[in-house]
């Protein structure tokens, strides 16, 4: 979702969606996705001087995070989403402060 570097440091903020909701953020905008990447990166700044996490540093993990990630070397993609249903595209908007999740909601100047 985002890719934050600090000095020598870089954060790789990734999204793991379940099968279930694969449909939802192919036929949907939200303002979700900012709030997550904009909470992910406040998170990094705050941590950014803390030991690093060891088992993120084998040389497993560093080959199965290095470029390009989610892709072959061939440039394939590993996950295909052509079989997932295409619906008419939503917009939901989340406002975390007010609790309130809105689907398609037209601003009040298009309500004619």
């Amino acid at each position: 979702m985002d890719i934050q570097k600090i000095g020598d440091k870089t954060q790789v903020f990734l999204l793991n969606i379940p099968d279930n909701s694969i449909s939802l953020f192919k036929n949907s905008s939200s303002n979700l996705e900012e709030e997550i990447i904009e909470k992910a990166q406040k998170r990094f700044r705050e941590k950014i001087d803390t030991d690093l996490i060891p088992e993120l540093q084998t040389e497993n993990w560093k080959e199965r995070t290095k470029s390009p990630l989610g892709m072959s070397d061939n440039g394939e993609l590993f996950f295909d989403d052509s079989k997932i249903k295409t619906e008419s595209p939503k917009r939901i908007d989340v406002y975390v402060s007010k609790k309130i999740i809105e689907i398609n909601k037209k601003p009040w100047w298009k309500f004619w």
